[in-house]
Parts: structure tokens; sequence; C-alpha cells
């Protein structure tokens, strides 16, 4: 009882810092694909697949990819794909609507339009990434001693 506890308060944990590490690498993503648009002039759907590829959190890009392979229209693609992030990640919904709303804005303009787009969305989750690393901070310890404290709890209760 005590392993569960503290298993279920560590799982609790571990999803605060899957958040904040897929908005660190989703973050990384924008700026290199702002990069990418100015200097490179590169289709998205190559960028997508380039990228899915690399970063292992950010596997919906290349599941966008595919789905544009198939003839889905961007903005549907994009949304399919959003909708399969894994929900281990621990993303609130917040964090997924702004990611949804990226993919509406991408490709929708030229190049500079592109850039400002990523730059905007560049600045909004940044945000979100400093309040997820706060709320790690903060929650991280407390959700394990409470997982431990519980199992302990009920294992006392139980003797």
């Amino acid at each position: 009882m005590i392993a569960a506890g503290a298993g279920a308060g560590y799982l609790q944990s571990h999803r605060l810092t899957m958040r904040v590490r897929f908005l660190e690498q989703y973050l990384k993503w924008i700026s290199q694909l702002e990069t990418e648009i100015r200097y490179c002039a590169e289709g998205i759907p190559r960028l997508l697949n380039k990228h899915g590829k690399e970063a292992e959190m950010l596997s919906f890009l290349k599941n966008c990819a595919d789905q544009l392979q198939k003839g889905l229209p961007f903005p549907d693609a994009w949304k399919q794909a959003v909708q399969e992030i894994s929900s281990d990640y621990g993303l609130k919904p917040d964090d997924l609507h702004l990611v949804l709303e990226f993919g509406n804005g991408l490709g929708a303009s030229d190049i500079d339009g592109q850039t400002a787009h990523c730059r905007m969305h560049r600045e909004l989750l940044q945000t979100h990434l400093e309040n997820a690393r706060e709320e790690k901070q903060k929650k991280g310890r407390l959700y394990i001693m409470l997982g431990l404290f519980g199992g302990i709890g009920v294992a006392l209760l139980i003797l």
C-alpha cells in the first residue's frame, strides 16, 4: 500500500516534469521553424516531417505530415495530430489550445507574417512554460509526499 501510494504520487509529479519537457521542446521547435521559414523557404510538410522525427515528444508533427501526404487539408491534419498528443505529457487544456491555435495560422500568410506568427506564439508559449516550471517546483515534491503519506495512512488503517 505504501509503495502504491508513493507510486501514484510519483506519477503525478512525473506528469508535471513531462509537461515542462514538452513545452521546452515545442518552444525550441517554434524557434527553429521561424528561422527555417525565414532562411530556407522549405514547405511546411517537409519541416513538420523533419522535426517530428528529431524530437521524441513532438511526434505529432510527423503525424500531421503523414496526414498531409494522404491529402488531408493542413488545418484538419494539424487538428487531428494535436488531438493525438499523449495525455502522459500532462498538458493542460490551455496548452493544447495554444498548440492548436498555432497550426491555424501556420502557412496562411507570407514569410513576414509567418515569422511574426511564430514570434507571437513563442512569447505566449514562454508564459505557459514559466507557469509549468513554477507548478513543477511547487507541486512536484508535494505529490510524492502526499502519495507516500496517503499510502502509509491506508496501511496503518488496515493494520
